[in-house]
């Protein structure tokens, strides 16, 4: 055999392995990363959940169960206790729901945001989930608020926004969790889940040059932040567009300014709108590079690579036009409180079912209803809460 051939089959030889190793990547499931901590990360694990929970080597006393901890059941019981409201699955007899057509056939993506600092995973910010009827090419974005009282099997009732953390500290699969939950709320099978945390959220606005937002009601607002001077970041906006970079997004859509968590659903869906819009903008050649770096800092998922550059392929196609927003509100909860004296939503499955049915035919995500007032807008600094 000739020296040539020789480094012909060399390099083929290279070239397959190289593409193998590429194929593999993109299409490896889950995708998981470890969690961003000032210490060292321990070695890797097998077990994806316990991938996500990384303990300081440092005792503290104040830091909040994150994960399953060999050896202390009675503390994990503790932990998952505190955030369950009813010791008991609910037994409150609840409507026959028939499954809703227009989403049946819908391939549905559950978007998670989640608060996660000092390497601990907190609850959830944001609960989205988006329905593509591919047949008709409309998109339905529904809001779930993060007090809507639900039964987390195995558990007992809390409140949705509790469901992950519930099962990190049981060592449950998180993802499978909020699946069902959330899957049992709206009477519709859940393909995908996504869980992002905010400072991926950050980085991915942030990496598509910001986004355009319409803003509807002036916000004057302050929330702690480590990286600046002061230890806090203050968030005004006056009535109108406005072109926002991530740490601007971050703040409006977790803003208590408005009615708490029904206007916060609006702005989500907005600042969703907004991606959709720059990612159509770009195109591409201008957000694959930016999006594949969010995806390997602050993403967890039962989607490989491949599948959520598909996802960010197709939202940078959507037509605005057809593009749909619901929130589950006051007309498909009721306010109450539990034993224990939580404030809770008790979901009306009925008034839920009824919304859904009409899901693509909606306005659009992030609309505000034309004849409600807006706020004053320093409303959410009285009282200040830390956030």
């Amino acid at each position: 055999m000739s020296r040539r051939a020789r480094l012909f089959i060399v390099l083929l030889s290279f070239t397959l392995f190289g593409a193998a190793l590429a194929v593999w990547w993109l299409t490896r499931r889950p995708l998981t990363y470890a969690a961003r901590v000032n210490h060292a990360a321990p070695a890797a694990v097998a077990d994806p959940v316990r991938e996500l929970v990384v303990r300081s080597e440092s005792a503290d006393e104040d830091a909040e169960l994150d994960g399953p901890v060999d050896g202390d059941d009675s503390a994990a019981a503790a932990a998952i206790a505190d955030e369950v409201a009813d010791p008991l699955p609910s037994d409150a007899p609840r409507v026959e729901r028939a499954a809703t057509p227009a989403l049946a056939d819908a391939e549905s993506y559950l978007l998670i945001g989640v608060d996660h600092t000092r390497g601990r995973w907190g609850r959830a910010d944001s609960i989205v989930v988006a329905f593509f009827d591919d047949e008709s090419g409309h998109v339905g974005v529904v809001s779930i608020p993060r007090d809507l009282h639900v039964d987390v099997p195995g558990h007992g009732m809390a409140r949705v926004n509790a469901t992950f953390r519930i099962a990190m500290r049981a060592g449950d699969d998180p993802l499978e969790a909020m699946r069902t939950v959330v899957g049992g709320v709206l009477d519709a099978p859940i393909d995908h889940v996504v869980v992002a945390d905010l400072e991926a959220f950050e980085t991915t606005v942030d990496g598509l040059g910001g986004v355009d937002v319409h803003v509807p009601c002036a916000i004057e607002d302050d929330f702690v932040d480590p990286r600046t001077e002061s230890g806090r970041r203050p968030l005004s906006l006056a009535a109108g567009t406005h072109h926002m970079a991530g740490a601007t997004a971050a703040m409006y859509v977790r803003s208590r300014h408005g009615r708490s968590d029904w206007d916060r659903s609006r702005r989500q869906q907005a600042v969703l709108a907004g991606v959709r819009s720059r990612l159509r903008e770009l195109g591409p050649a201008g957000w694959v590079p930016l999006v594949g770096e969010a995806l390997e800092t602050g993403v967890f998922t039962d989607m490989s690579r491949l599948e959520l550059l598909g996802l960010a392929r197709r939202v940078s196609r959507l037509d605005a036009a057809k593009t749909h927003g619901a929130l589950i509100g006051t007309r498909q909860t009721t306010a109450t409180r539990t034993a224990q004296g939580r404030y809770v939503l008790e979901p009306d499955y009925e008034a839920i079912d009824q919304q859904l049915q009409g899901l693509f035919s909606a306005p659009a995500p992030g609309e505000r209803p034309e004849r409600k007032r807006c706020p004053p807008a320093d409303v959410a600094l009285r009282p200040r809460a830390t956030r």
